[in-house]
């Protein structure tokens, strides 16, 4: 299969800028997902997906900074380099060292440069959704191409509705347009055994320091929000309790995809996981 070098609607493989939104490219330091807590949290649900060790050779797709990349390498004190890749600026950010490899590249052209039934894992944290269908199967196909049989892929997707506190027309958008984590596990199935579970990661956070974030747009949906929809959005949260300090939970749906050791396996059931 000869994966293709681009997709003119996907984010990952080449698209495109978005019109531009008053955005803060720096968001993420001030959130949670920068909290040691967070990304240690998220490594091992990763390394225990996946099945990793020392020797094992891993992508993230969609790194950014590569803060849980490089958390995985240091939990694995990897020998072979965890590669992390990422079409924006922000993984120019990202730290070097042993064990770590970060190119800035789309992931059509960074697959297509691989070697067939090369990669033992690949992870896709809160990327997928930003893929068109075509591309997305796209991708699919390509990881296929380079993942060893046996070999895994973790992929991190927020549920069909929204769990952070939202505002109606932000969460109205949401509902709209997230992609269904069932629907992503019936695509894969076709090519992949599939797993399914949920991990939560508990958040405190000061609300002003919330609002701040919202207005930074720091989730995709409201890039398509003005300024003046957002501080009402704000002012709604305001109205309605959000005051003080925010205690909620930020779940993620883990699908492990694995690749078959044999194409004919695909319609044999899997064992079941050792505890």
């Amino acid at each position: 299969m000869t994966p293709a070098l681009s997709v003119p609607d996907s984010p990952l493989l080449s698209d495109p800028a978005p019109p531009p939104v008053p955005t803060c490219p720096n968001w993420d330091r001030t959130s949670w997902v920068s909290r040691p807590d967070y990304i240690a949290f998220w490594a091992d649900i990763i390394i225990n997906a996946l099945h990793l060790h020392h020797t094992s050779r891993i992508l993230d797709i969609g790194c950014g900074r590569g803060n849980i990349t490089a958390a995985i390498a240091a939990r694995l004190s990897a020998i072979t380099p965890v590669e992390g890749i990422d079409i924006s600026d922000t993984i120019r950010e990202a730290g070097s060292g042993p064990g770590l490899s970060f190119t800035q590249s789309d992931a059509s052209c960074y697959l297509s440069a691989q070697p067939d039934n090369s990669y033992d894992g690949i992870v896709l944290k809160q990327v997928i959704h930003c893929l068109s269908t075509q591309a997305r199967h796209r991708l699919l196909d390509d990881i296929y191409r380079v993942l060893k049989p046996g070999g895994r892929v973790a992929i991190l997707i927020m549920p069909p509705v929204p769990t952070l506190p939202l505002f109606p027309q932000a969460s109205r958008i949401f509902s709209r347009e997230q992609l269904d984590y069932r629907d992503l596990a019936r695509e894969a199935s076709t090519q992949f055994h599939t797993r399914q579970s949920i991990f939560c990661y508990d958040v405190t956070i000061p609300c002003e320091q919330y609002f701040v974030l919202l207005r930074e747009r720091f989730m995709s949906v409201l890039r398509q929000l003005s300024d003046t929809e957002i501080e009402q959005g704000i002012h709604w949260l305001q109205q309605h309790g959000s005051t003080g300090t925010l205690c909620f939970r930020d779940p993620l749906h883990l699908i492990t995809l694995i690749k078959p050791d044999n194409p004919a396996d695909l319609y044999q059931p899997l064992q079941p996981e050792n505890k």
